[in-house]
């Protein structure tokens, strides 16, 4: 597949190699597994002189017997080296300008943790002298933010560069989807389930599965029994969680399935309060894996505080093979492929109000754009604000195979008041996976009420910004 997106960063790392010329630079990559940091490296080295080491979880010994082997195939001539500090001073201080890359920097802790001081002195003392530029990259980001921002830690305020890489944009992720021949509505349906993780559509790619329908898509991926992905959160996240990984999996389950507030969290898996705020703690600011929402509205209240998953494919595998393992165990792939198929419509409308939300922000420039609910269960898709012009925009979203009528506009309306957003002027949107009927189409045009389909909304997403 072909390189996407990453204009950014690559124009961020071919500015530090720049730099370079004159000293030594240390830049750190993090970012979630399967995020792209190797293929974004791999890119943005091609034509280079560099060395890439892969730091795997082995004894020190075996490392740097590999790392050794590594050297000798680039210089030709070097020794083999049997302390760290020796291996480090040779790589920044023979040859001219050289990209050093260290992927999975944070397995040093398990095997070699006393690399982190040797790094820190060598780099220290050649640091001006050298022409390195020193990439590390690491997917353990709260290890990752320990060894660099702690000040306690031999590293800290080492690294001149630091770079947080995000999933690709909804929009880059349609975009891959619809070249690969999927529509777009099977676009937006594997975004929902895989995100903006370009190794899962590397993945489709490879396996023959370009053009073919969600259900098979779905089916080579979770619910074979030589599926491509059914354990590939599971063992990820289990490796992050260590030993308390079944506390951290019941929260995303209960989340997943429609448990998001702290109450109903806590009460759907007995987790007691007082420890349920640290493991959602840690859910949201160590793993990225959840964040917090609140309702758009002029009561501020925590009390109506959601949680959500950040992660679409754990949202996705939490809700449909988390929950089915024994289905899974058994066998029954069949029946645990036709429950996703049925239940698919409905996850996939919730992210397609996360797409609806992207929409607006980039079309009509709203202050903020997020949802409205209430302690009684009334619910707003949409809730937009624009403090400049002094204007709300309240929206409903239906992700359904037909047709939308203006009752839901009627509705919308009466909805409207209840969020107590008032003495600015109020604008209404529909938007809908299948269009309007023309007696609705007709209502809105004599209301001036904003309207978006599929293919508007798509159409947007993909948009070129200034």
């Amino acid at each position: 597949m072909r390189f996407y997106d990453r204009t950014s960063e690559l124009r961020e790392l071919e500015r530090i190699y720049e730099l370079s010329k004159n000293t030594s630079h240390f830049t750190v990559i993090v970012g979630r597994r399967r995020v792209g940091k190797t293929r974004l490296v791999e890119e943005f080295i091609k034509n280079k002189p560099y060395i890439y080491f892969f730091v795997s979880r082995k004894s020190s010994a075996m490392l740097i017997e590999e790392f050794s082997r590594i050297m000798r195939d680039f210089y030709g001539n070097s020794p083999m080296f049997y302390r760290w500090e020796d291996l480090f001073e040779y790589l920044f201080t023979h040859g001219e300008r050289l990209i050093v890359v260290i992927d999975e920097f944070q397995n040093f802790q398990y095997s070699s943790p006393e690399v982190f001081s040797i790094l820190q002195k060598v780099y220290d003392k050649y640091k001006e002298e050298g022409k390195t530029m020193l990439i590390v990259m690491g997917s353990y980001i709260s290890m990752m933010k320990r060894i660099f921002q702690d000040s306690r830690e031999p590293l800290f305020g080492r690294a001149t560069e630091s770079m947080g890489l995000r999933p690709l944009s909804p929009s880059t992720a349609i975009s891959i989807a619809m070249d690969m021949g999927f529509s777009a509505e099977e676009s937006i349906t594997l975004h929902s389930i895989f995100g903006g993780l370009p190794k899962y559509y590397v993945m489709l790619e490879e396996q023959g599965l370009k053009g073919k329908s969600v259900s098979e898509v779905l089916k080579r991926s979770f619910f074979t029994e030589f599926s491509l992905l059914r354990d590939e959160v599971k063992s990820t996240l289990v490796e992050d969680f260590g030993p308390n990984y079944s506390t951290y999996f019941s929260i995303l389950e209960a989340i997943s399935q429609g448990y998001m507030t702290f109450t109903a969290i806590s009460d759907k898996t007995g987790i007691k309060r007082d420890s349920l705020s640290k493991y959602l703690h840690v859910l949201r600011d160590d793993f990225s894996l959840i964040s917090t929402k609140m309702p758009i509205s002029r009561e501020k209240s925590t009390k109506r505080t959601r949680y959500v998953i950040s992660d679409n494919l754990v949202d996705f595998w939490f809700r449909f093979v988390f929950s089915q393992s024994s289905l899974i165990e058994i066998g029954n792939y069949g029946e645990a492929l036709s429950n996703t198929m049925e239940g698919i419509p409905m996850f996939v409308a919730s992210k397609f109000e996360d797409l609806v939300r992207e929409a607006i922000r980039k079309e009509l420039g709203y202050t903020f754009v997020g949802s409205w609910w209430s302690r009684k269960g009334e619910e707003i898709d949409i809730v937009a604000i624009d403090k400049k012009k002094g204007e709300a925009l309240f929206g409903e979203v239906k992700w359904r195979n037909r047709k939308t009528g203006c009752g839901e506009l009627t509705e919308l309306e009466k909805k409207s008041e209840l969020t107590g957003i008032k003495g600015i002027k109020k604008r209404y949107l529909l938007v809908s996976k299948s269009g309007f009927t023309e007696n609705c189409l007709k209502e809105m045009e004599e209301k001036g009420t904003l309207h978006l389909d599929l293919e508007d909304v798509v159409k947007i997403l993909l948009s070129k910004t200034d």
